[in-house]
């Protein structure tokens, strides 16, 4: 896929570095070109984006409602006849993300759950682009399909991850209460997150085979 086959008003996570500090931001697609991506405004705490250092975008294509990864050489902040929007750089075609393979990542990240009977911690088992798991503690908090609110941050990310999920089965993870969803919507943010933790796992496979 190339940027400039990419439908305008496609929603997009762009990752990057910003004061030392990796960050997931979002925005939508104005326009797709030869030299890259036109987007909506990008900022962070009031200021507009700006950096030369490679960066990432993810994009949910309205065109085919399929995911694409681009990698980014400049973000940088233009003037345009409806205000300040943002140039994405890109000279490389996509990679796609496959939704059919939903390969299951390991996350043990804490979140927090809206259900029908109120708000709730739980711990974030695991996720892929279809499905996340959950460590509810009870499974009384919810019942087999109850469409639920999930949120979490992961690490030290200061992005907040957050996704509407329909339960589709209860199971234990060392005698505790945990359910099964299914993901609404794709979140364009949380498949990115399932790209770069599988990314990291198969570097840590590759350094064990070469140690």
């Amino acid at each position: 896929m190339k940027t400039s086959e990419i439908a305008p008003l496609s929603p997009a996570i762009l990752e990057t570095e910003v004061d030392g500090k990796q960050h997931l931001l979002r925005t939508e697609v104005l326009a797709g070109a030869e030299w890259g991506l036109l987007v909506k405004r990008i900022q962070e705490n009031g200021v507009d984006i700006e950096t030369h250092q490679e960066s990432q975008v993810t994009v949910r294509n309205r065109g085919d409602n399929r995911i694409y990864v681009f990698a980014v050489q400049s973000v940088t902040p233009t003037n345009s006849d409806h205000g300040v929007v943002h140039v994405l750089k890109i000279e490389s075609v996509a990679t796609i993300q496959s939704l059919r393979k939903a390969e299951r990542v390991d996350m043990l990240s804490k979140g927090e759950l809206i259900t029908p009977k109120g708000r709730f911690n739980v711990v974030i088992y695991d996720l892929s682009v279809r499905g996340i798991s959950m460590i509810i503690g009870d499974k009384s908090i919810c019942a087999v399909g109850d469409v639920l609110s999930v949120s979490f941050y992961v690490g030290q990310d200061f992005h907040k991850y957050e996704a509407q999920a329909e339960v589709v089965r209860f199971f234990q993870v060392k005698g505790k209460d945990a359910i099964g969803c299914r993901l609404r919507g794709m979140p364009v943010d949380v498949i990115g997150l399932v790209d770069r933790k599988k990314a990291e796992l198969s570097r840590v496979i590759q350094e064990k085979k070469e140690s």
